[in-house]
């Protein structure tokens, strides 16, 4: 499972706990602007689709309202159309301000939706590219550790 995690902005909340209804308005507000499939907002996560469960993660991580959120492989193994809905959900966080730190093994992946591209080598940082300067080519040589 890939993850979506995120850094609030404000603890404008009392207390550690929200009350059953506020929680089930939560999840409704959430699975209807993501869009996320369901039987019920009491269905196990687990017997969601690939692309449901993304959004699930997303939604949990969106009703912080965080300023950065940190994303993890968040497109991978779901298919073609959840991944356009996870780039949209991504998309309208940059347009709000947000920042976001997407990890993918994907590179055309990379090459398309980010602003910019650090290629690390064995914990080390070999470069930062921008999105003109990202190509296949480039990303291999410096994921084989090249400068």
């Amino acid at each position: 499972m890939t993850a979506a995690t995120s850094t609030k902005k404000t603890h404008g909340k009392s207390g550690l706990f929200i009350s059953a209804q506020k929680e089930k308005l939560l999840f409704e507000n959430v699975s209807q602007s993501l869009e996320i499939v369901t039987p019920s907002a009491d269905a196990e996560i687990e017997y969601l689709s690939g692309g449901n469960k993304q959004k699930v993660m997303f939604g949990r991580s969106l009703a912080s309202e965080s300023e950065l959120y940190l994303i993890d492989e968040g497109t991978k193994g779901i298919d073609i159309g959840a991944k356009n809905e996870v780039y949209k959900i991504m998309e309208d966080l940059a347009e709000q301000g947000c920042s976001i730190i997407f990890t993918s093994s994907d590179m055309d992946e990379l090459s398309t939706i980010s602003d910019r591209v650090i290629v690390f080598y064995e914990g080390s940082i070999i470069n930062i590219l921008s999105r003109q300067e990202v190509t296949r080519e480039r990303l291999l040589h410096y994921a084989d550790g090249f400068h």
